[in-house]
């Protein structure tokens, strides 16, 4: 008789992350960091300069999605991309309706 292989433990599948983890991971961010900026802006005597203020969620959130993609979890950094693609659509939308209502108001 031959003698049986030894079986090799399967391995576990590689954790990657969740998608819908970092789609509210990245809605979090953006409001939580909105949020902070207005809180301290209102401290301030002489607000800063806008695009700063703008910029500053969208920077930590990509760098959150780099840390993510840097440990493996590529499922969330793409989560977070699809994320900030979705505040980026509702943000345009909205400036769209703004801008529709306004000019309602001219005619």
């Amino acid at each position: 008789m031959s003698v049986p292989e030894p079986i090799m433990p399967i391995a576990a599948p590689a954790r990657r992350g969740s998608k819908w983890l970092g789609f509210g991971l990245a809605w979090l961010v953006v409001i939580a960091c909105y949020v902070g900026e207005v809180l301290v802006v209102d401290l301030l005597p002489q607000p800063p300069l806008f695009l700063p203020l703008f910029s500053v969620p969208w920077i930590v959130a990509i760098l959150l999605a780099i840390a993510f993609v840097a440990t493996g979890r590529t499922r969330t950094a793409a989560g977070i991309g699809i994320g900030l693609a979705t505040v980026l659509v509702a943000c345009v939308a909205l400036f769209m309706l703004l801008v529709s209502q306004l000019s309602h108001n001219f005619r």
